[in-house]
């Protein structure tokens, strides 16, 4: 008996030791995977994160000279148009052209105050040309230089009177044109104050020159100075384009519920005190009402009527008992 309690604590002691070593290699298996966690971790927190910039729209200053209007002329003191368009991404200030050429000098200079991008104006140039032929002009705008050719004559040349022939088609197509122009024009108008009604921004709208050019072009067509009109048709026909593009990228104002309901105040508040005569009345019809039904009812439950009415009754209860 002795002997098998021995081998009994044996066992036990044993069965204790195998258990210990387990539970060590357990818990420094869990601290080795603690100490991965940990460093794993610390990595990632080192880690930096680079982010790539955001895409930054490049602003472009850019421009063309389109043309000269116009580009014939006589010796003598000149005026032309510039015409300049905006090809960058920009706004552009203050365009102010130097311009030289064999016999010609500037004298006066009217700049573009402000060209927006994709937008269209003219530089006013006068000045005095001495020498006639084909002349080349030199355009200095900023740091930009182009050349465009202009024509110039002499009309004392030759001591020969020079009789100068109308040509009549050209006159009826100018003529034709203007008419055209004319109703396009009144056609933009309405559909200016029909946007303006319907709250469109057309702030960038102006058809102030559109009708300087066209009355300046049917004044030289009745005149029958053929140059000038086609100098003037060709402008109302060039700003009545660039006023139409403004026209149809205006974009609709969008407005705050206080302005709404400051526009609409008048109509709001009479909306209002309509809605309190309403109920006002309502509560008049009804207090009236129940003042005349209180009325009938005193009337109908009176003592007076209790009696008279009691003393039916009595009357015909005698009568049914003698019966």
């Amino acid at each position: 008996m002795k002997i098998l309690n021995i081998l009994f604590v044996v066992f036990l002691i044993s069965a204790f030791c195998v258990l210990g070593e387990d539970t060590l290699n357990i818990t420094e298996n869990q601290t080795a995977s603690e100490n991965v966690s940990v460093n794993i971790t610390e990595n990632i927190t080192n880690t930096t994160i680079i982010e790539e910039p955001e895409p930054v729209e490049e602003l472009i200053s850019d421009f063309n000279v389109l043309n000269i209007v116009p580009s014939k002329f006589n010796i003598g003191d000149i005026q032309f148009n510039i015409q300049i368009q905006n090809n960058g991404t920009t706004e552009l200030k203050n365009l102010v052209a130097i311009v030289s050429g064999n016999g010609f000098s500037t004298y006066d200079v009217v700049p573009i105050d402000i060209l927006k991008p994709g937008e269209k104006s003219y530089i006013l140039v006068m000045g005095n040309s001495r020498q006639d032929g084909n002349i080349q002009l030199s355009i200095k705008i900023n740091e930009k230089t182009s050349y465009k050719n202009i024509t110039v004559t002499d009309p004392d040349a030759k001591n020969e009177t020079v009789v100068v022939k109308i040509d009549e088609k050209e006159l009826l197509n100018l003529s034709s044109r203007s008419d055209e122009i004319e109703k396009r024009y009144k056609e933009l108008e309405d559909e200016l104050q029909a946007k303006k009604n319907s709250d469109y921004d057309v702030s960038n709208v102006d058809l102030d020159d559109l009708k300087k050019f066209l009355r300046d072009a049917q004044s030289y067509i009745i005149q029958e100075d053929i140059e000038k009109a086609r100098v003037s048709v060709t402008l109302a026909e060039n700003e009545y384009e660039d006023q139409k593009d403004n026209l149809d990228s205006a974009q609709i104002i969008k407005r705050s519920v206080s302005s709404i309901l400051k526009d609409n105040a008048v109509l709001i508040s009479t909306l209002a005190g309509s809605i309190i005569a309403f109920f006002s009345l309502y509560e008049l019809l009804k207090k009236k009402k129940e003042s005349l039904y209180q009325k009938i009812k005193e009337v109908q439950i009176n003592k007076d009527t209790k009696v008279i009415v009691e003393k039916k009754r009595r009357k015909k209860g005698e009568k049914d008992s003698e019966e």
